[in-house]
C-alpha cells in the first residue's frame, strides 16, 4: 500500500517502458523498465526478454542501485518480483474497494497459472478471515 502511495505521489520517477523487437516476426522482445526516487536515493531497472511462444515467456532480472555512486544493492529474478507485485496490487485494491458492511469477501480466481497461485496467497494474506 505504501509503495502505491509513493508511486502516485510524484516521488517516483518512472519513464515509459522501452520495448525493442528482437526479430522481424515480432514474436520476441527485450524490455527495459527504469525507475528512481530521491528518498531513499535509489534507482533500478527491470530488464526482461519476452518470447511469446515459449513455455516460460518472460525471463529477466531486476537490479537496484544506490544513486550516489551507483553501487549495486540487489539483483533479483524479475519473474518472482513481478508475480509478488502484481498479486499484492490486486490485494490492496480488493481491500480498498471491498464493501465494509459485508461479513465476508467472495473471490473468484480465473486461471491456473503462476499468477493464480500468487493472487490466492496475496488475497488470503490481505483479506484473512473475511475471505471465503
Amino acid at each position: 500500500e505504501k509503495a502505491l502511495t509513493i508511486a502516485s505521489s510524484g516521488e517516483l520517477v518512472q519513464p515509459p517502458r522501452m520495448p525493442m523487437w528482437l526479430n522481424a516476426k515480432k514474436d520476441s522482445l527485450l524490455g527495459l523498465m527504469p525507475a528512481g526516487m530521491a528518498n531513499p536515493n535509489i534507482c533500478g531497472v527491470k530488464v526482461i526478454t519476452v518470447f511469446f511462444n515459449a513455455a516460460q515467456s518472460h525471463k529477466g532480472q531486476l537490479m537496484l542501485f544506490e544513486a550516489e555512486e551507483g553501487a549495486l544493492l540487489a539483483q533479483m529474478d524479475a519473474g518472482a518480483v513481478t508475480g509478488i507485485r502484481t498479486a499484492a496490487c490486486s490485494a490492496v485494491a480488493t481491500v480498498a474497494l471491498a464493501r465494509k458492511d459485508l461479513p465476508s469477501l467472495e473471490h473468484a480466481i480465473l486461471g491456473t497459472g503462476h499468477q493464480a497461485g500468487m493472487h490466492l496467497e496475496a488475497l488470503t494474506t490481505a483479506c484473512g478471515a473475511k475471505m471465503r
